[in-house]
């Protein structure tokens, strides 16, 4: 009778302990999103953009449509329920509020509520990955990806259209990257070096000599003519004159090279392969690495809200979850880990 007692207690002991953990660990999922804790809370998975409308709001999107948001610097990022499970390559917002996103199978999502909710909007490219988004405001915005698309919308990607006014390649390259300075001047970097033009919202695109036949994964503008291109082995490309120029910098990485971003004209970071992460104070003339403390990350992207604080994301190669994205307030100096605690 007591050894019957005794196993009865246990088992309600079981019981009892399991429903604290499940009622612990419910206090991480809360309505249609997820609030996580810790970078290994949530699916491991690669972040592939990240994209901050100021000093407290941002987002991050990445594999299995995985789109990632914050109102306070990173502190807590809530995993949004998007809609999709595409592989989503590029993020972008023009305000807190409004933004886009694309991804792998032509995938166009839009949100108006800072990204805590998501439509889909009919991109017309389904057998086409979609690899880089840009606005230059509410209506008017730019899609990019595979085997030389180029999309445009004037109504906020109600509707989408092919710019197909490009030059003729033997090979179409992808496309990888754009940015626009204003709603006439824009850029668009992709496979074998290649760079287009325009002045006239896309009506037509012009090809640029970038001086190279290396893939080139991104590129970033500070006005109208300062700019850079970077890509693989270390390639790291710039101009000061519209891009009727592109100069080869200095590069002190042979990794590929995947994300730049500039604060002004001098202030700049470039991440890439194998945890590289680059830092330039005169625009370009010197590059000088900066540590994250490990060896084993793909970082994708880089954002600075103001030349101490800022974002990366990527792919912890060693499986311990969340992405990762790293944070500084430092310039770079100093690299933590976001997503612990609440």
């Amino acid at each position: 009778m007591k050894s019957y007692l005794y196993v009865m207690i246990a088992v309600c002991a079981g019981f009892l302990i399991s429903g604290l953990i499940s009622c612990q660990n419910m206090t991480d999922f809360e309505g249609d999103d997820v609030a996580f804790k810790s970078p290994v809370s949530i699916i491991d998975t690669e972040l592939m953009s990240v994209w901050f409308a100021d000093d407290e709001t941002g987002w991050a999107v990445g594999d299995e449509g995985l789109i990632l948001w914050t109102r306070n610097r990173g502190e807590n990022w809530r995993a949004a329920n998007s809609g999709t499970e595409a592989f989503l390559r590029d993020v972008h917002f023009i305000d807190t509020r409004t933004g886009w996103a694309v991804g792998s199978g032509g995938t166009i999502l839009w949100s108006e509520v800072g990204g805590e909710s998501w439509e889909i909007q009919e991109s017309g490219t389904p057998n086409r990955t979609l690899l880089g988004v840009f606005f230059t405001d509410l209506e008017t915005g730019w899609a990019v990806g595979w085997a030389g698309t180029i999309l445009h919308t004037n109504d906020g990607g109600v509707n989408w259209h092919i710019q197909d006014n490009i030059p003729e390649f033997g090979n179409m390259p992808d496309f990888s990257s754009v940015w626009f300075t204003d709603g006439q001047t824009g850029w668009v970097a992709g496979t074998n070096g290649t760079i287009l033009h325009t002045e006239n919202g896309g009506e037509s695109w012009e090809s640029q000599q970038s001086g190279t036949d290396r893939n080139l994964e991104d590129v970033h503008f500070v006005d109208s003519q300062s700019g850079l291109a970077v890509g693989e082995n270390g390639t790291i490309l710039f101009t000061d004159d519209g891009g009727k120029n592109w100069q080869p910098q200095q590069s002190v990485s042979s990794e590929t090279l995947r994300g730049v971003h500039f604060t002004d004209s001098k202030t700049g970071w470039i991440v890439g392969s194998f945890a590289t992460v680059l830092h330039t104070k005169d625009g370009g003339v010197n590059w000088e690495p900066q540590s994250i403390g490990t060896n084993f990350t793909r970082l994708r992207s880089v954002f600075f809200t103001d030349s101490q604080t800022g974002w990366a994301v990527g792919f912890a190669s060693s499986g311990i979850g969340l992405g990762p994205i790293l944070h500084t307030t430092d310039g770079g100096a100093n690299w933590i880990e976001q997503g612990e605690g609440t």
